[in-house]
Formats: structure tokens, C-alpha cells, sequence
């Protein structure tokens, strides 16, 4: 089981540099070097509704949606700028169709929205590109003369010159910033090596770039004048990505550039296309062939011809051309006897070179071979790209095996081994690879100096670099031996199910599925080109869901034919479908909180929720929300759910129940057909709360000690015993308690605050906490409940999700325990389990329960457990549903005729006399006319009404609701007014 140190990350507001783990192919938490452990801290702060709502509300948006129409703003909140904005067309001023008329049209753009952007003064132009039928403008703000690091001005222009969507996370330049740097860059480089292993003989240090670091704290943005240097060292090998503060010294990020990829396990030479291929002869392009002092390089199917002098002359050429030079590594040393060829020859004749196990290993052939395929496919979609042409170093046969990885500079392979073929022997891992390589070049050539930070999205788009240069979506096909694999691209994960994952692997799947699929309804060819060129948005946010919904939108924009987005483009169906179906379409901006606590009574019980929507497409569908529910372990219901009358309320009653536990959780739509829900990953996971007469026979938030014990027969695990303690976060591991006023509970080992991911997890085997004994029949109350909250992880490490959370239940105190939960389901959350004990044993006043968190030695991973909040409920006896309304009938018949025009007829029935409210709202939950008013007696009543609001001017085509209000009980119908 790997263990790992965490380090400590200052996070710049504009860019939440994040700390990064290095990109793994099959093993996530493989062991790093042993000199600074690797680990990952994605940011997961979700934007805020009612900041997102406020900001679009106020008097500058409003006034700029004045002049131009309808746009629509994602803002950033710490600057209080749009960070992402579109609407209808804008035509620039001065437009020409070029680099410098881009640029000159948008600053008059900026210049004349200053209450938007404020000035320019401070914008240095940092790349103005066209990329198909779009100008991607991008600058840099800087303060003080020196550069903002990763300031967000983005702009799109379509060459019509219609701006069609733009952002700007403009900061304020501070009052005061000490712009001279008060240490020297020789003194910055010494500080980069502080907490790295350094040995000057072999390693460097490079740089001395200036730039102003913006850093969050506390809500406010300090900024920081940094060096920007690259450590580059040689054992173990990095490439640190380091900013030092040009006052202290301090080093403020550190981030390895070095993308790992873990390798599987095949016994197959490399060929073509599969590792079981026969060997087959392929031409070599763009090889370098020398004669003399002549060089050239062999053409698209091989050949080659050199004006040579003298005769005769000696050729030579090795497997390294224009765009890769494969180095043979041995022992680490590289290069060290790479393959060569040379022959002396009369001049003229014919000189063929064969490449064949006699002058080269199979792994320098193959990687030579398939780095160029890969260099000519990007080309083919992209001709003007060029950020790849020129010779990438490619290692091959280095120490270790099962691995390959980008570091930034190089791709990196390593030998055969436990059971592991050479990883340069497999295409896909290749063009996986490339794939890195063509993500950070692409970002830097186009503003980013870093280049993609975000590593899901670098997991996602190299794992469809090679899905779609074979057009197949296995990754890592045939790795185990025929018909196996690593992965697939064709899935059905969904944001935000798997956001909680800390292997970036995985929840790259969910961005890479969604490409997929639209390559199955939109075809190779233009799915790899709206690929391809949606990386010129430079999505990269350090939020996964924010950064793959960037992408959504930026595929939009690559796939736009007039730059006007408002309008939709040729394949916005199939791309929103697409995305939708994987939660980072239009859907990801459904935001729903219906949190509803525990009910003392009988009912009916009222189900709110807020659902709100802020996308730049689409909108709520405000018929879709319903409110799935079930009632003791009865399959699931839905009843719809209608506008309270509250801003963006809806709400539902489930029906009166004397005793129950009752699961439940909400579905919304958008208008284009993606579905949320509330919590996300429903019907899998729900909310639950308990209703009925109850009462508190046992609370236990674990501040104090009340007796429970750690350890039973068969437990192992040698670290990561459970411990009463205020939990220590990590990104497997809680940061506090559950309780609202509580402090402790009880969780699987307690690392230190700078330790890393792997400290004090579960190690070795089993580790089980057991409660003190408790009375389920005290009191005379009836069917008792046990109801705890629990955080379980065990997908991160070698074998992810193999490891098993169990709670069992004895009553009669230990002696024999019937299992409740056994599942491998990772849920990184505090998660409310509840069940009514008699469901699995017959309560006695002699009872324990027990959870058991496993680190199996077969399957070893990271596995992290915690509980807190547990409590003992029972039942008043002989308590039926006391509804005065039971029984009888309460409805409101669907309006007749409806869709109407002039008049509509409502009936409906009371269950008896008393105060009844028929009133008719808009989607919005606003109300419009007051029907009924008015105490009625029971029976049947009818009414009419005739689309006008409470002034008696007719109201606006489209659909309203009905609702009917009598003691307590509420029911609503659509109704659809016509004109």
C-alpha cells in the first residue's frame, strides 16, 4: 500500500494552481521516487447561485445587455468580472480580417465597455490566431509593467467579425506592489532547489522571468512579484514548475511537470496497431539520412535523395528525424548505444536502409514510428499547428517498468518487465502520450506558459488523442494479453458521480465519454476536428466539472458557422446531447438543494426545492422537477413538483404516514432534455429522513467518549485503526466532523496536516469499531431506527474500488452479527445511513453495531473511513395517521379545455368544509390571479377562468399552474393559455 506526503500549495485566486500528480496510464498512486511524494489537491468550490445572480442582475450587466442585447455571463467571483460571456453577434468596428485588425477592434470593444472592463493601459496583446472559422484574441494584463500570471481576457471572433463570446477576469492593480525585485534571479534559482533532491553535477536550475502571482486569502487577493523557474533533475528524473516570491524567497507553487501514464501488462512485441499484430514493413517518414556533409529526410513513404560529393561516401542515419529523436536508455544513462546505421556506398547507386532487430531494438522502431503518425494526424486536422514540429526527444528502455509518461520536454518509456511489455511497444500509450505533449504545446503557443494544468482534462483529451487516431475507444488495448484492456472511452460516467475521485484517470473519463459519443452521432471527422480545435479556448479550470463544461462550450465554438452562438450551431443538438448525457452540458448548471430535515409528525410531509439555472445556453425546463420518494424500502414513487410562489421554489408532499423511513431525491430538466438530480449520482445515492410520531431513545455525536471499542476478531490493518479525533482532512478524508456544533468523530487514523494522501490510511487488512451495547426496546416506544453518517473512499491507489465498507448488527451484544451494508461504492461525503433494526434482527435491549473498513493485502488501495452522528429513534405505539382528511377525496381535476384560448373550466373536490385558495402562478412562481378565495363546504365545486391576471388584462401566451390549498394538504395542475 503506497503512502504519500502531502505539500503545501499556495492557490493564486486567478488561477488555483493546484498540486499536481504526475499523469499515471493504469496506477494512480504509483510509489514516486522516494524524494517528494506526489499528490493532487483539485479545487471543488462550485459557483454560487445568488453571486452568479447578483452580479447578472446588476446595474453594469444590465446596462451592457442595454446595448447589446441578451448576453449572458459565468462571472468570476473573486474579480466580480464575467469570466465567460455570450449572447448575439457583436459587429466589431474596424474589422479586416486579420491578426492586427482583431486586435485593434476588440481593444476599441474593451475601451468602449469600461464600466465592464475598466482600462486598457494594462493589457499587453499575448496571441491573436485564427483557428478554422474563428480568431481566438487573447491578452495578458499586467501590473506595474510586469505580466499577471494567467490573466483570463478571452476573446472570439469569427472571421465575419462578429464577436461572439469574450472573458475577463480583470483584477485591480494593487495599491501598492513592490515591482523591483528586492532578490536577485540567482538567489530565486537557489531557493527552487529547497525540499528537492539536487545534485549539482547533473541537475539545473533555468530561468528568471518576472511575473505578479494574485493569491486568495480570506476572501481577499494579495499579489506577489515571482520568479518563474524549472528545476530540472536527473535522479529521480522531474521537471519542477516553480514560482519564488522576488521579495522572500519563499517558494509559493511548486508543480511537476512530468505527466506519468501507468502501463499494463502484455507479452507482445509492438506493431501496427496491436501489440499481437505480425510484424509488418512499414516506410519510415521524415527520418534523417546523412551523406557526407549532405543531410536530408525520407518523404511520406520513405525515400530519400542527397546531392553527395566524392565516391565513394558513407550514409548514416539513425531513428531520428524532424519531429522525434528516439534515445535508447540504459540503466537510466541516455542516450546510450542508440540504433544506427552506416554504410559506404559508390556514388551514384541505390542505398536501402532496413531497420531490423540486428541495428535497433523493437521499442525505438515502433515509438519512432508511431510518434509520427501521431505528429501527421494533428497536422492533417490542423495544418497550421506547428507547436509540435521539432524534435521531441523520445526515451525509450528506461529503468522500471509498466510506466511512460510526458515530463514536459520528452516522452518518456520504460523496459520490459513484471509482466509488463516495453510501453513504447504500444501504440495507444504512444499517442496517449503525444497526445500530453500536444495539450501543453497548443496552451503555451497560445498565452499559457505552464501549459494545461488541469489534469483530468490532460487525462481526458490524451486519452482521445488515441481513441480517434485509431478510431477505436479501448485505451490500453490488449495490455493484459488478447481481448484486454486498461479502459474505455464509451462510458456512461457522469459529472458530478465521480468528481471525487483522486485519480484523475478517472474522472477524465467523464469529459472523454462525452466526446466519444459524439463522435458516434456526429461522425470521426468532424468529432476529431471540434477535438482538436476546442483546445484554442484553452479550457483549464481547476475545477474538473468547470473546466470539461469550459471545453462543452468551446466545442460549441469550433463547431459555430456564422459566430453568433445565440442562434445554436450545425451541431449543437447532437453536442449538448452529448454532454448532457454525462452531466457537463447545459445540465451542469441545473442547481438544486432541497434539504429537508426530519419530521416529528404524521404528515403529509413537504418536500421543497430550490432549483436554479445559469448557464449561457438553454434554461430550466420548469414543468420537469419531480420528487422521487420511497417509504420503507417500497420501490420508488414521483409525484411532479409545481412553484411554491417562492423565487425558484417547487414543491410536492409525500403522503401520511404513522412511521416510516423515507428516502428521497429531486430530478430536473433543461429545456434541451438534460437531466440533474439532487444528490447527483440518484437513484444510487438519495437523502433520507424519518418521519412520524417519533422519539430519541440514543444520540452519540462522539465528543465525548460513551464507551465504543476499536478492534475484533480477524482484524490486521497495521495502520489506519479508527481513532476518536477532530479529523485531519485530506482528499480521501474528511476536514471536520459532521455535526453542526460538534468537533469529533470517528475516523480511520488522523494523519499530520502536511502529510500526504497515504498516511494513516488503511493498511494490511481490517479494522473494525464497535459500539457500546444499547437498549432498542426502552421506553415501550416501538420499531426503533438506527440512523449514523458515514464517509467512505476506497477508489484511489493500485486497485481502486476493490476494498469493501461493512456495518453489521447484533442483538445479543457480539455474539453473532447480521450484516446491513457490504459495498465498494466510494462515497466522499458525509452520507446518512438509516434503517429500522427489525428489517434484519429482532430488537433487544442487548445490542451493538459495528463498521468495518477493509484494506484487502490482494487489492490493496487507499482506503479511508469515518462515522459520526449516530442515534437511536423509536416509534410511539398505536399511533395511526390522524388526517381528518383521510380517506376522503382532495383533488383538482386537470383544466378543460386545455391548452385553451378565452376560457378554461376547473373542477375540483374538498374532503371537507374549511378555507380553500385556488390560485393560478407563472413558471417563475409568481402569482397571477387569485381564483377562490373563500370558506367552502365538501364536495364538489367548479370555477372558471379566463387567462387574465388579477388587473384583467390578459396574460401572455404559455404554460401556468393551477394550485389548490386546503388545511395543509396542496395539489397543482398545468394549464397552457394560448393566443
Amino acid at each position: 500500500m503506497l503512502s504519500m506526503r502531502r505539500l503545501v500549495w499556495a492557490i493564486p485566486a486567478s488561477l488555483a494552481l493546484s498540486v499536481s500528480i504526475a499523469h499515471a496510464f493504469v496506477h494512480p498512486a504509483q510509489e514516486s521516487d522516494g524524494s517528494i511524494d506526489r499528490t493532487e489537491a483539485r479545487a471543488t468550490r462550485a459557483p454560487r447561485p445568488d453571486v452568479q445572480q447578483a452580479l447578472s442582475r446588476g446595474t453594469v450587466w444590465r446596462d451592457f445587455e442595454g446595448r447589446y442585447g441578451s448576453w449572458r455571463a459565468q462571472w468570476n467571483e473573486a474579480t466580480s468580472t464575467p469570466h465567460r460571456a455570450t449572447g448575439p453577434a457583436i459587429a466589431l468596428r474596424g474589422f479586416t480580417n486579420d491578426a492586427a485588425s482583431a486586435d485593434r477592434s476588440v481593444r476599441d470593444f474593451i475601451a468602449r465597455n469600461p464600466s465592464v472592463f475598466g482600462a486598457d493601459d494594462g493589457l499587453e496583446l499575448a496571441s491573436a490566431r485564427q483557428a478554422g472559422s474563428v480568431w481566438y484574441v487573447r491578452y495578458r494584463q499586467t501590473i506595474g509593467g510586469i505580466p499577471l500570471l494567467d490573466s483570463d481576457w478571452e476573446f472570439r471572433v469569427g472571421t465575419n467579425g462578429n464577436l461572439m463570446a469574450f472573458g475577463a477576469d480583470g483584477h485591480r492593480a494593487p495599491a501598492r506592489l513592490a515591482a523591483t525585485p528586492r532578490i536577485g534571479a540567482g538567489v530565486a534559482r537557489e531557493a527552487a532547489k529547497a525540499g528537492i533532491t539536487f545534485d549539482p553535477a547533473t541537475d539545473r536550475v533555468e530561468g528568471d522571468r518576472l511575473w505578479v502571482l494574485p493569491i486568495e486569502r480570506d476572501g481577499a487577493i494579495d499579489y506577489r512579484v515571482v520568479y518563474e523557474l524549472h528545476a530540472w533533475t536527473a535522479n529521480p528524473r522531474h521537471h519542477w514548475y516553480t514560482l519564488v516570491d522576488a521579495a522572500s524567497g519563499e517558494v509559493l507553487v511548486r508543480r511537476d511537470k512530468q505527466h506519468f501514464v501507468i502501463t499494463g501488462n502484455v507479452n507482445a512485441t509492438v506493431h501496427p496497431t496491436l501489440p499481437t499484430d505480425a510484424l509488418t514493413t512499414r516506410p519510415l517518414r521524415n527520418v534523417f539520412v546523412n551523406a557526407g556533409a549532405a543531410q536530408t529526410f525520407t518523404d511520406s513513404l520513405g525515400n530519400y535523395s542527397l546531392n553527395a560529393v566524392g565516391s565513394p561516401v558513407t550514409v548514416t542515419s539513425g531513428l531520428r528525424g524532424r519531429f522525434v529523436d528516439v534515445e535508447r536508455c540504459v540503466a537510466d544513462v541516455c542516450p546510450s548505444s542508440d540504433a544506427s546505421f552506416s554504410s559506404s556506398t559508390p556514388n551514384p547507386s541505390v542505398k536501402n536502409i532496413a531497420w531490423t532487430t540486428s541495428n535497433s531494438q523493437t521499442s525505438e522502431r515502433d515509438a519512432y514510428y508511431h510518434v509520427n503518425r501521431a505528429h501527421d494526424w494533428v497536422k492533417a486536422i490542423d495544418p497550421a499547428f506547428t507547436s509540435c514540429d521539432y524534435e521531441i526527444k523520445a526515451y525509450v528502455e528506461l529503468t522500471d517498468n509498466c510506466n511512460a509518461f510526458w515530463d514536459g520536454a520528452s516522452l518518456n518509456f520504460f523496459t520490459a518487465g513484471s509482466g509488463c511489455p516495453a510501453s513504447a511497444q504500444m501504440p495507444d500509450i504512444i499517442y496517449h502520450e503525444y497526445g500530453h505533449a500536444v495539450n501543453d504545446n497548443l496552451y503555451i503557443a497560445n498565452g499559457r506558459p505552464a501549459g494545461m494544468d488541469n489534469f483530468a482534462m490532460q487525462e481526458a483529451l490524451a486519452d482521445l488523442n488515441a481513441a480517434f487516431i485509431l478510431d477505436d475507444p479501448v485505451i490500453g488495448n490488449g495490455f493484459y494479453g488478447v481481448g484486454t484492456s486498461l479502459r474505455t472511452v464509451s462510458n456512461t460516467k457522469k459529472w458530478p458521480f465521480d468528481e471525487n475521485s483522486v485519480d484523475a484517470q478517472s474522472a477524465g473519463l467523464i469529459l472523454a465519454g462525452a466526446m466519444w459519443d459524439l463522435r458516434q452521432s456526429v461522425g470521426l471527422t468532424i468529432a476529431q476536428r471540434l477535438f482538436h480545435f476546442a483546445r484554442y479556448g484553452l479550457p483549464d479550470d481547476p475545477n474538473d466539472g468547470k473546466a470539461f463544461n469550459e471545453y462543452f462550450v468551446e466545442v460549441l465554438v469550433a463547431d459555430d458557422n456564422d459566430a453568433n452562438l445565440s442562434n445554436g450551431t450545425p451541431h449543437y443538438t447532437q453536442i449538448v446531447n452529448a454532454f448532457n448525457a454525462h452531466g457537463i452540458g447545459t445540465n451542469y448548471f441545473v442547481t438544486i438543494s432541497a434539504p429537508v430535515e426530519d419530521q416529528p409528525n404524521v404528515g403529509p410531509f413537504p418536500v421543497n426545492a430550490t432549483i436554479t439555472y445559469s448557464g449561457l445556453f438553454g434554461g430550466l425546463d420548469v414543468t420537469s422537477p419531480r420528487l422521487y420518494y420511497q417509504v420503507n424500502n417500497a420501490p420508488f414513487a414521483f409525484v411532479s413538483m409545481f412553484p411554491t410562489g417562492n423565487p425558484d421554489e417547487f414543491g410536492a408532499q409525500i403522503p401520511a404516514q404513522a412511521s416510516a423511513v423515507i428516502r428521497y431525491y429531486i430530478q430536473a430538466a433543461t429545456l434541451d432534455g438534460g437531466i440533474q438530480t439532487d444528490p447527483p449520482a440518484a437513484p444510487v445515492r438519495y437523502y433520507t429522513f424519518l418521519g412520524g410520531l417519533y422519539s430519541v431513545m440514543l444520540e452519540n455525536d462522539f465528543d465525548n467518549d460513551l464507551g465504543w471499542t476499536v478492534g475484533a476478531s480477524g482484524d490486521a490493518a497495521t495502520s489506519g485503526l479508527w481513532v476518536r479525533v477532530d479529523p485531519v482532512g485530506t482528499p480521501i478524508q474528511p476536514e471536520d466532523d459532521h455535526s453542526a456544533s460538534g468537533t469529533f468523530c470517528y475516523v480511520t487514523g488522523n494523519a499530520a496536516p502536511l502529510d500526504g494522501i497515504g498516511v494513516a490510511d488503511v493498511d494490511g487488512g481490517k479494522t473494525s469499531l464497535v459500539s457500546s451495547t444499547f437498549n432498542a426496546t426502552s421506553g415501550g416506544l416501538i420499531r426503533p431506527v438506527v440512523s449514523f453518517w458515514r464517509w467512505y473512499s476506497n477508489d484511489g491507489g493500485d486497485n481502486p474500488s476493490q476494498d469493501a465498507w461493512k456495518v453489521e448488527i447484533s442483538n445479543n451484544g457480539g455474539t453473532s452479527w447480521v450484516p446491513v451494508e457490504n459495498t465498494l461504492e466510494t462515497d466522499q461525503s458525509w452520507r446518512r445511513v438509516m434503517f429500522f433494526i427489525s428489517d434484519y434482527v429482532t430488537p433487544t435491549s442487548n445490542m451493538k453495531i459495528r463498521f468495518v473498513a477493509t484494506d484487502d493485502t490482494s487489492f490493496p488501495s487507499l482506503v479511508e473511513a469515518a462515522v459520526d452522528d449516530f442515534a437511536l429513534y423509536g416509534f410511539i405505539p398505536d399511533v395511526g395517521v390522524d388526517d381528518p382528511l383521510a380517506g376522503q377525496s382532495f383533488s383538482l381535476a386537470p383544466a378543460k379545455p386545455n391548452p385553451f384560448r378565452g376560457m378554461t373550466r376547473l373542477n375540483y373536490t374538498l374532503a371537507a368544509r374549511g378555507r380553500v385558495d385556488l390560485t393560478v402562478f407563472d413558471i417563475q412562481g409568481r402569482t397571477i390571479r387569485q381564483i377562490v378565495a373563500a370558506d367552502q363546504e365538501a364536495g364538489p365545486h367548479s370555477t372558471q377562468w379566463d387567462g387574465t391576471n388579477a388587473a384583467g388584462r390578459p396574460v401572455a401566451a404559455g404554460p401556468y399552474f393551477v394550485r389548490l390549498s386546503q388545511g395543509g394538504r396542496r395539489t397543482s395542475e398545468a394549464v397552457v393559455v394560448m393566443r
